[in-house]
């Protein structure tokens, strides 16, 4: 009886474990590769059971997104940590001494290649888009005055309507915008929170201050917190603009003094919205996870509204309110911690100021797809409602797609208004918007409607029954690799977050779309245009002419992250990089059989060269302890090279990020690493990886996640702030950033023979610039008065002669002209900068590091 009784116990801690939510799982825990094996455990029993998706908890492709953006911003210790302080302080500490993570170098000119345009006729048609947009705010009073902030791209602003849009923070790092808010008696005055709210568990970028702009976003002032949070939006208080609150999951943050101190006036909950009435006595609302609480003294008392007719649950809240009545506020709820996990929970009404709600209805299901009987599955990703500002009665709220009720919530009225994907369902394209909506925002000028989704932002000027997409121009993708057609650097095909297959055949910015959902790993073939190579959700696809193949392996585990890589000079010879610790080798990847495979840690990145293609490297072992092999006949027998001179990568916790070779001797190659160990980016070796050389010297302490080797020996590092140069001649690093936005750049793709280099960005799409020299120039000299401003690295051997006018460019301009012997600024010069703009010349070797 005590045997029975022991495995009836067994098994009901079995059911438990398994009825558990991946968030509730992971709770506490901090260290990366625990969090992986928990969650892809996770994945496999719920597979196992036939479920596809777990219930309002971290969808699968979500976790996997968060795993190849968090694999190189750990710790020593290998945990995840709060990495958006370290980056900030790179970033203060290149403006002091480097002398700024984006100043530029005379030799570079990147160009923005796209996309900003969503083709009209795409390939794939079922969910087009450009790039996700979480937050929408407007001007107070001119109704073309938008602005739009992203999870990776900065904020944006169009003054036309979205006709066409501008980047604000353009000399600034790129970061994520939590809240975006304009005040009410001075629409000049913009706060932004940054950081990234949407999303579950820890998988969001944590907030650590606010930017304030008095000039309606030309120039910014950032304050930082002194802690962080995870942050949801901002609301200004519209007679006094000192005082700022902010909800987030420590509590309710304000400030009295426009940022420069915070208090935590409710500090026991996880806040997910704040409402601050238009009239006397200016009523601050704040909606959480817990509860929903209201005040008028700056919560100095707390009042808890009461709910009637049911409680809503433990989960996100959002308010939807309305200048039409100010007295009526709605309160949309869904559920995350009990057995309907995701669902929307309830829809509730207050006519009296938020002191009291009752429930209005709890179907249909307004957080899932058309027809609202199933679960959401995303609530914390996507969730969002607004009032019309012409009619307290038409609300509309913002899930996976949009829903719409011009009776006040009543459950008769609920009605779908937009599709989930638009291929199938035969709508015309003005009643798509992108599924998975962040937020829903009315004009109060006009009373027009905007959308921001994944894949950009819409606008309907008749509530909701026709849509507009007014994302053109704004150039936002999240892009996890690119590959470059090697006869022509036109033709581009790029793996990008949410918005699919990318694919770009012109000069055009216009890029095709070849499939939807997440594309991460990109491959081109060597000698034919037409022929291409991607990875999307553990499926490796061929492209070849006008048709798409799967070539997956049979046998080893491919999987959202696994590598492909084309032979050097070969069309046909595919190589495939696989979780499974197995590398994969075809001789005609359309034939299945001609597949054979080596056990080697392949799952990080593959690399070759023209100067001897049977040579072959790869690295391997993100999940387990790190790993870089060597073939020197086509990958058939391997030699690991990683034990002389390279760190112990289980040591510090790391991982390479990017291996590249010599496109001229297949011996000399270099390393990237990740983390925030200042003295651990970039290795090069001589002599195929028997011996290498630490080269990272001053380089900024942030991941390194890219690195290309050049024919004339210079070196390239892709980084969280852009891109940096080391001349053959050099020893040390210098900015190579001209008019390329500071942001992570993921990928980076060189042309030898057409003198060109490409790379991607995770949050401002693709750029392109010319090689930089093997050496400086002797003299750079401006016969002619330029206008110049932002960010600009001069640096000449003898001479520099300038009669530029440096424009005054916004927060963040930098000027710096570095010379041998001689910088001369000629009559017609002059400089107009901000308080913290400056332009400085320097006597110093040509690519040399910049003094303090």
């Amino acid at each position: 009886m005590k045997k029975v009784f022991v495995v009836f116990l067994l098994c009901l801690i079995s059911i438990a474990l398994t009825s558990q939510t991946l968030v509730e799982k992971l709770e506490n825990k901090t260290n990366y590769k625990e969090i992986s094996a928990i969650a892809e455990r996770h994945f496999e029993d719920m597979k196992a059971r036939g479920e596809a998706r777990s219930n309002g908890d971290i969808k699968e492709k979500h976790f996997k997104r968060w795993q190849w953006y968090m694999r190189n911003r750990l710790d020593d210790q290998g945990n995840v940590f709060n990495h958006e302080v370290k980056t900030q302080a790179a970033y203060e500490k290149l403006k002091r001494e480097l002398p700024i993570s984006s100043a530029r170098n005379s030799v570079s000119d990147w160009t923005f290649t796209g996309p900003s345009v969503i083709p009209s006729n795409p390939t794939v048609n079922d969910y087009p888009g450009n790039g996700r947009i979480d937050r929408i705010a407007f001007h107070q009073t001119n109704p073309n005055v938008i602005f739009a902030g992203t999870p990776s791209g900065g904020l944006w602003k169009t003054t036309n309507g979205g006709n066409s849009w501008f980047p604000l923070n353009r000399f600034l790092p790129t970061q994520g915008i939590s809240g975006i808010a304009t005040h009410a008696s001075n629409p000049n005055l913009v706060y932004v929170v940054n950081g990234t709210a949407d999303g579950n568990g820890n998988y969001t970028n944590k907030a650590t201050g606010i930017y304030i702009s008095t000039d309606g976003g030309f120039d910014w002032e950032f304050k930082p917190f002194g802690f962080t949070a995870r942050a949801y939006s901002i609301a200004i208080h519209p007679i006094n603009s000192n005082r700022i609150y902010i909800p987030t999951a420590n509590g309710l943050q304000y400030s009295s003094n426009g940022g420069d101190s915070w208090n935590n006036v409710v500090n026991d909950g996880h806040f997910t919205d704040v409402y601050i009435e238009p009239t006397a006595p200016y009523r601050v609302h704040a909606c959480g996870r817990e509860k929903t609480v209201w005040s008028t003294n700056n919560f100095s008392t707390e009042n808890l509204s009461t709910f009637s007719g049911g409680t809503p649950k433990i989960g996100r809240k959002s308010f939807a309110t309305s200048i039409d009545d100010p007295s009526i506020i709605y309160v949309h709820t869904t559920s995350t911690a009990d057995t309907i996990n995701g669902r929307f929970s309830g829809f509730f009404k207050s006519s009296n100021n938020g002191s009291s709600y009752t429930l209005i209805t709890t179907a249909p299901n307004i957080a899932a797809r058309p027809p609202g009987t199933g679960v959401s599955k995303q609530t914390a990703y996507n969730h969002c409602a607004a009032a019309s500002p012409n009619d307290v009665d038409k609300i509309v709220v913002g899930g996976l797609v949009i829903w719409r009720n011009e009776n006040g919530g009543s459950f008769s009225s609920w009605n779908n208004v937009t599709p989930y994907g638009i291929g199938s369902s035969g709508l015309a394209i003005n009643q798509y918007v992108h599924p998975d909506v962040h937020a829903l925002e009315f004009n109060p000028i006009n009373g027009w409607l905007y959308a921001a989704t994944d894949g950009g932002i819409y606008r309907s000027t008749d509530d909701g029954d026709n849509w507009l997409n007014i994302t053109n121009g704004i150039s936002t993708g999240q892009f996890f690799s690119i590959a470059v057609c090697p006869s022509n650097p036109n033709r581009i095909i790029g793996g990008s977050q949410d918005n699919g297959a990318k694919y770009k055949n012109s000069s055009s910015n216009i890029w095709d779309l070849f499939g939807g959902g997440d594309s991460y790993i990109t491959a081109y073939d060597p000698n034919d245009i037409d022929q291409f190579y991607y990875v999307s959700h553990g499926v490796v696809f061929r492209r070849d002419g006008g048709a798409l193949n799967n070539i997956t392996p049979p046998g080893p585990s491919v999987t959202t992250h696994s590598q492909v890589e084309t032979h050097a000079t070969l069309s046909d010879i595919v190589y495939v990089g696989t979780r499974a610790d197995t590398f994969c080798i075809s001789s005609n990847a359309t034939n299945p059989s001609s597949w054979i495979y080596r056990s080697l840690k392949s799952d990080l990145c593959i690399a070759n060269t023209v100067a001897n293609p049977s040579t072959l490297y790869v690295a391997g072992g993100w999940f387990s302890v790190p790993e870089i092999n060597r073939s020197t006949n086509n990958g058939l027998n391997w030699t690991r090279i990683d034990t002389n001179g390279l760190p112990d990568f289980a040591a510090i916790n790391q991982i390479p990020t990017d291996i590249h070779v010599s496109p001229t001797n297949s011996q000399n190659l270099v390393v990237s690493i990740s983390g925030y160990d200042e003295d651990q980016k970039v290795y090069q070796s001589f002599n195929g990886g028997n011996l290498w050389n630490n080269i990272s010297l001053n380089l900024p302490n942030v991941p390194i996640h890219c690195i290309a080797y050049l024919s004339n020996g210079g070196i390239l590092a892709g980084t969280e702030l852009g891109v940096f140069l080391k001349m053959s001649t050099s020893t040390n690093w210098i900015p190579f950033s001209n008019n390329l936005p500071i942001v992570h750049v993921s990928e980076m793709i060189v042309n030898e023979a057409q003198g060109i280099i490409t790379i991607c960005t995770y949050g401002r799409g693709t750029f392109q610039t010319e090689m930089p020299d093997a050496f400086c120039d002797n003299s750079i000299i401006w016969s002619d008065p330029e206008a110049i401003q932002g960010q600009h690295f001069y640096s000449a051997n003898q001479l520099i002669e300038t009669k530029s006018v440096v424009n005054y460019g916004g927060d963040g301009t930098q000027i710096f002209f570095q010379s041998g012997n001689r910088v001369i600024l000629k009559e017609g010069f002059h400089a107009r900068t901000n308080r913290a703009g400056k332009v400085k010349a320097y006597i110093a070797p040509c690519g040399s590091e910049i003094p303090e």
